[in-house]
């Protein structure tokens, strides 16, 4: 069994970043985009550039960025989509909500490695909306300690907290602070800000930033698998 048929059939939430380099394939174009295509089915969240959205889906770059749920329509067990193209910003669609929002202005010096920080600023914070969005713990009647709340499969758990529209684009905001102040150092490892920068910016700099919401003429159906399986913090 491969690792995406394993992650599939335990519920894992897979993230892929398409991250298309010819130059490590030595399959021809034709072909790698019919695998790479076959192995976003099943992922729950996909990230792209405009560029690979064009080329994996035949679409414009412009409509990848302007209108991502009809990228997201094509994914149908994908809870989330983001877009990113570079100094134009990016756009995002979850399952209840998308929008757009440009690039922060920020000097740069060298872009190496900000694909790779947007993708860590947002799993970082999903993470910790995630965790917000359903506590550990709770109260129950008859017992003198906060006890393990039964969780959601994590599938679910990220649906709800994304829902959210002022959360979801939190996490986007926050995503492109971390990749944009990565710009503004030499080299793909150092540039990388911590949590507390990469939060600092975001709370400093985040109110320039204008969110526009994507308007849809249709609604995502809901998850259609029975979320009756049970997971315990101890």
């Amino acid at each position: 069994m491969d690792l995406k048929s394993m992650a599939d059939k335990i519920n894992m939430v897979r993230f892929v970043d398409v991250n298309w380099r010819p130059d490590f394939w030595s399959q021809s174009e034709s072909e790698a985009r019919t695998i790479i295509l076959d192995y976003l089915q099943g992922a729950k969240i996909i990230k792209m550039t405009d560029e690979e959205a064009q080329w994996l889906f035949d679409i414009s770059k412009e409509e990848a960025m302007e209108t991502p749920y009809t990228l997201l329509k094509l994914l149908p067990d994908c809870l989330g989509l983001l877009v990113t193209a570079g100094d134009k910003g990016c756009a995002y669609a979850f399952r209840k909500n998308g929008g757009s929002m440009p690039a922060f202005e920020i000097p740069v010096v060298d872009t190496t490695g900000a694909g790779d920080a947007f993708t860590a600023g947002f799993l970082h914070q999903l993470i910790k909306v995630t965790d917000t969005w359903q506590a550990e713990y709770i109260d129950l009647v008859g017992y003198d300690d906060p006890m393990p709340r039964g969780h959601q499969i994590p599938t679910q758990r990220i649906d709800g907290a994304l829902a959210d529209k002022n959360l979801a684009a939190d996490v986007v905001v926050f995503a492109s602070a971390v990749g944009g102040m990565t710009c503004m150092e030499d080299g793909a490892i150092a540039a990388q800000p911590s949590a507390r920068l990469a939060n600092k910016f975001a709370q400093v700099y985040g109110d320039s930033i204008i969110v526009k919401e994507e308007k849809r003429e249709f609604e995502l159906p809901e998850l259609d698998k029975p979320w009756l399986k049970w997971q315990f913090s101890r």
